[in-house]
């Protein structure tokens, strides 16, 4: 099956699916991040993107289609599980790193495979927000290790055997998604070398391997093996642009491929976008050097070998590392990132010219081809200047996996003992947001369902491991929003969108029950912190001493003012822009403290309601995140928190 698409254009590849009788066409990423696999359904309406390829999935017009009903043994969606709708249909719902979301029902139709048909159970979306209502793919195709992801329906109906291949192209981009076992070995004429998957109980549908050594230049980093399986652990995905290592093992890679360039005649550039911290280096081959242009990098930059476990070492050029710098000829930037302590994640960048097999009986089988003969005639560019700009760690978001208002509870008491002991003494600093990407640009894939992509995974990876989409792209559609028409449309190049999902106050049951839900999580931790911290449990006092004070109508329009103007400007400035662009840049725990401390110090509160404050920003944050970023839910936790202790104080 070709696969289509470019980092550059899209920033993800794409496979086409034939669905339905008679059969309709419809593009999805490929993604082994993400377990379901779904496209718009004709009821979304204006629920689902106005961008997407192809025309939604009508059910009514194919003649073998069926909605699965609850009960049934095809209502099975993995992590998080099905519901039922009022009319006694499965449902299913996926949330992503980015903040997107998809949701919808699910149905049993046709796939066409090979010269026939076989009937698999995918979602029909009913709603979409974030970027897969932005991007002009039409939904994903998942291929993660579990029994509700496309190939493993294929594999358990004995249409397939249990395995899969995927090959990137290099820069060029040629592509191909191979169902089954094809014998990629025997037709590409290659030996592919063996590496078990390793089961992993916290997350059961990534393909985590062991990596046990990196090898720069001939040199082995002095990293120990068990760095690499922190957090996560490995993990393979097709739908994460870049790759992302360790702190210890990243500061390794990075300065030994330094040592290397510089050793070799380069120097050390500044990257393409100054807000990013690139490791770039100049005087490289250019890349008008075509077909030569792999050979010629090895000459001035180091050979990567990875190497797993049971003796397996892939060994990799340097474009499987770097990127092509956008505002320099002869420039190349590390595309490998720090990840902390989040885990080690091998994107799409280190498979290209890779051959990879995925089977569970087999485990994961990998080779360096370089030439290998793939039927996709698509091209595959280097990352753009938005690229850049759309990346973030991909275990920046690990604590958004709370995707539903009761573990937003959880999370919030969680981190209520933290949250006292720094009272007081919270940090003000904004990180910038960088420019965002415009339209036609790539943004980078973040991590997905598992790890991810749910809530903010960010691909927590909450969601998915890899999907298109940031949210500094979103960001800069939200400021677009704001501009005046021509301003707009300078900087948009298609002018004025209606405003994204995140600014909109979607008024739903499930943001309902969120911001209720966060209104009681904010004054329990509110009164916590009070009785740890020895200071009242005050927010608006002032206004209530005023209210009584003066007449009715001063009193009216000052507690309409506590009420209903403050949160819905407080939220949208400070879990509407500054939260998300923090969680951009840094782990969400760390975001999440950083907006609550801007929250607080926008007070000018004495020290001890700062502190109270800064809890109450941190419990918002916490709704915010586990609501999904519903900027309604997280509006209502506010307003009915200041009702609250307004209603304590008057009493």
């Amino acid at each position: 099956m070709p696969l289509h698409g470019a980092v550059k254009d899209y920033g993800y590849f794409y496979a086409t699916l034939l669905l339905g009788t008679p059969q309709r066409q419809f593009a999805v990423i490929v993604d082994t991040g993400s377990t379901i696999t779904y496209v718009p359904c004709a009821s979304c309406g204006k629920n689902c993107g106005p961008h997407h390829k192809d025309l939604a999935f009508d059910p009514a017009s194919s003649t073998t289609s069926q909605l699965v009903p609850c009960g049934s043994e095809k209502c099975l969606c993995g992590r998080p599980a099905c519901g039922c709708s009022d009319k006694h249909e499965c449902t299913y719902q996926r949330t992503y790193a980015e903040q997107s979301s998809s949701a919808g029902l699910l149905v049993a139709d046709q796939l066409q495979v090979g010269n026939g048909s076989v009937e698999v159970v995918f979602g029909c979306e009913t709603k979409e927000t974030g970027e897969i209502y932005n991007q002009e793919a039409d939904g994903i195709l998942g291929l993660g290790n579990s029994e509700v992801s496309l190939v493993n329906q294929l594999a358990s109906n004995g249409n397939i055997d249990d395995v899969f291949a995927l090959c990137f192209g290099s820069v060029e981009g040629d592509g191909a998604l191979m169902l089954g076992d094809a014998d990629v070995a025997g037709r590409f004429n290659v030996a592919l070398q063996y590496t078990p998957l390793l089961a992993n109980p916290a997350h059961p549908h990534y393909y985590s391997v062991a990596l046990e050594a990196l090898v720069v230049g001939g040199d082995k980093l002095d990293v120990k093996p068990a760095t690499y399986e922190v957090g996560y652990g490995t993990v393979l995905d097709s739908g994460t642009t870049f790759t992302y290592l360790p702190s210890d093992a990243f500061v390794s890679f990075r300065e030994a491929v330094t040592r290397f360039a510089l050793a070799h005649g380069l120097h050390v550039t500044k990257g393409p976008d100054p807000k990013f911290p690139d490791v770039c280096f100049g005087g490289g081959p250019h890349a008008d050097r075509g077909a030569a242009l792999a050979a010629d990098m090895e000459h001035v930059f180091p050979v990567l070998e990875l190497q797993f476990a049971q003796n397996t070492h892939l060994r990799t050029g340097p474009l499987n590392y770097l990127f092509m710098h956008t505002g320099e000829a002869g420039a190349y930037c590390l595309g490998v990132f720090d990840n902390g302590a989040a885990g080690t994640l091998l994107g799409g960048i280190s498979f290209r010219n890779v051959l990879r097999e995925c089977g569970r009986r087999r485990g994961a089988r990998i080779h360096r081809a370089d030439r290998p003969s793939l039927p996709s005639k698509s091209r595959c560019k280097e990352p753009s200047l938005s690229d850049q700009a759309s990346r973030s760690q991909a275990g920046a978001l690990t604590a958004a996996a709370a995707a539903h208002p009761g573990r937003m509870v959880v999370l919030a008491f969680a981190g209520v003992a933290l949250v006292a002991l720094l009272a007081g003494a919270a940090a003000t600093q904004v990180a910038s947001c960088s420019t965002p990407a415009k339209e036609g640009e790539a943004a980078l894939l973040e991590p997905k369902e598992p790890p991810r992509k749910a809530g903010w995974q960010t691909h927590t990876l909450v969601g998915r491991i890899g999907t298109p989409g940031t949210l500094q792209r979103r960001l800069y559609r939200q400021l677009v929003w704001f501009c005046p028409p021509t301003l707009a449309k300078l900087l948009h190049g298609q002018g004025v969108q209606q405003p994204p999902p995140w600014l909109r106050y979607d008024i739903t049951a499930g943001a309902i029950r969120a911001g209720l839900a966060g209104a009681a999580a904010a004054l329990v931790c509110v009164a916590l912190a009070s009785g740890l911290a020895g200071a009242p449990a005050r927010n608006t006092p002032e206004v209530a001493e005023l209210i009584q004070q003066q007449d009715s109508g001063s009193g009216l329009a000052l507690a309409l003012a506590s009420l209903v103007l403050a949160p819905a400007v407080e939220e949208l400035l400070f879990r509407g822009f500054l939260l998300p662009c923090l969680a951009a840049r840094m782990p969400l725990p760390a975001a999440v403290l950083l907006s609550g401390g801007a929250f607080a110090g926008s007070h000018l509160a004495p020290p001890q309601d700062a502190a109270l404050l800064l809890v109450l920003g941190c419990t918002l944050g916490c709704v915010a995140a586990a609501s999904g970023g519903s900027l309604a839910a997280v509006t209502l936790a506010h307003a009915l928190y200041n009702a609250a202790v307004l209603a304590g104080a008057l009493l």
